[in-house]
Order: C-alpha cells, then structure tokens, then sequence
C-alpha cells in the first residue's frame, strides 16, 4: 500500500483535506493518508519545507509527498515533481525546492490549466499516474532549475556560528537547521557557549536526553531526526525570552 502525504495550511476546520482525499479515493483505493500537519503557517514556504524535510527520511520509498503551501497561480499552474530517495514530492513551483536540502535525482514540471484548488485538481492526478507506474518522463517535461527562493541561511566564521531559527515546535522549543555533524566540523574540538537571545542567556553543553536537564534549566540536544533543538526543561522558551523564527542563536567558539 502506497503513502501519500499532506503538508499544507488549511487547518483542521476546512473540508479541503477531504476533498483531496476523497477524490484520490475515488480513483485509487490502495493509499494510505497521512496527515504531516495541516498548521502551517499560510504561504511560508521555508518553515513548511524544514517541516518536510524533517520528515521525509522516515517514510517507505515510494511515498508521495502533497506540499500544500501557496499553490494558486494567476497563470498556468506550473506543478513540479521531484523523486528523492525513491520517494516524490509534488508542489507547485513556489520555491520549495531550492529551499529543500535534499538532491533530486529527477525533476519533472507538468503544465495544468488554471484551478482554484492545484492540490485536487493537479496534484491528484500526477499522483495516480505515478501510483500506476507511469515514469516521471512520461507524466511531465525534464527540467533542471526551479524557482529560487530567498531564505536566511547560517552564517559560518571561524570562530561562532550565527543560525536562524527554523521553526518553533509546540513545546516553544527552538529547532535550528544544524546537524551534529556540520556543528562538530566547525567547532572543531574547542569549548563553546550557545546564546540565546542575544548574549543574555546561554548554555554551554549539550545533552543526549532531555530529563538529563534540571527543571527550567537551558538545554541542548541534537533531537530525533538530527536537528539541534534549544529548549527550557518544562517550560517554553520561545514565550519566556520573547524568542520567534525571525531570532538567531549565536554558537561562539574559544580555543
């Protein structure tokens, strides 16, 4: 049985995702749904894709991928499919694939009329015909570029790293688009300290589990999918240092 997720912004209250699924039902009685989250915020490309991309290694190849952010276009609605990994996702060209940290081994872009609702009336589709079998060449046109999207990137020196926030779970923790390995290459072996807001707070260690941490401490871990996640053990940093996705974290190295 295939997967299909949905990542988009419509909530919980809208009847869009049963739409979607009823009309993909409808055709193709083999899929399982699943729900990546339906909360993300309206037309923020980045923060939905980090979303994806901190997902997407768990699932079975084979899955296909609904990328349900900013989807309407006033003109032709330009859909794009990229194969990872064995694996699909489908989007409108929206950025999402320059922002995705991932190599696409195809990318394909198939050209529908106009819809005011891309997600059943072409992202639909393309997944029927690829749940049949069909190549990525036959469903669309071969392309190598996608629409650029302008994002905040870490800033590497040689003694600190300055990282945007890429998301704030629902606990107020912050998670940074770092991996242990990229983090242990730059420190190489020296001491740090890791500020947060500003230079007024920090910690200088990380953890391996979060009930190693005294309550209302700061902490430090890399979490389950390989992200550094900056938090307060019970208690939600975010609201207590007045901390959103537009903060930094500052990660400064001594010798």
């Amino acid at each position: 049985m295939r997967i299909i997720t949905l990542l988009t912004d419509w909530h919980n209250d809208d009847y869009y995702k049963a739409i979607v699924k009823a009309k993909l039902l409808s055709q193709v009685s083999d899929v399982q749904f699943v729900d990546v989250t339906h909360k993300a915020e309206h037309y923020h490309i980045s923060k939905a894709a980090f979303l994806l991309e901190s997902a997407i290694s768990q699932f079975p190849k084979g899955t296909i991928h609904f990328f349900g952010i900013q989807t309407v276009s006033i003109d032709l609605s330009k859909v794009i499919v990229g194969k990872y990994n064995d694996q699909y996702v489908i989007a409108n060209d929206n950025g999402i694939f320059n922002v995705l940290n991932l190599r696409f081994d195809e990318l394909i872009s198939v050209n529908f009329e106009i819809s005011n609702f891309p997600v059943a009336d072409c992202f639909v589709p393309i997944a029927i015909d690829i749940h049949k079998g069909k190549a990525l060449t036959e469903i669309g046109e071969s392309i190598s570029q996608t629409l650029k999207y302008n994002i905040v990137e870490a800033i590497f020196e040689d003694d600190k790293i300055t990282c945007p926030v890429s998301y704030i779970d629902s606990y107020g923790n912050l998670i940074l688009k770092l991996r242990k390995e990229v983090f242990e290459k730059e420190r190489k072996s020296r001491r740090f300290d890791i500020f947060i807001n500003s230079f007024k707070y920090k910690t200088d260690k990380i953890s391996e589990h979060y009930n190693l941490v005294p309550k209302t401490e700061i902490f430090a871990i890399f979490n389950s999918v390989g992200w550094l996640e900056i938090g307060m053990r019970m208690a939600n940093i975010s609201q207590i240092l007045s901390l959103s996705d537009k903060s930094s974290v500052i990660i400064k190295f001594y010798e």
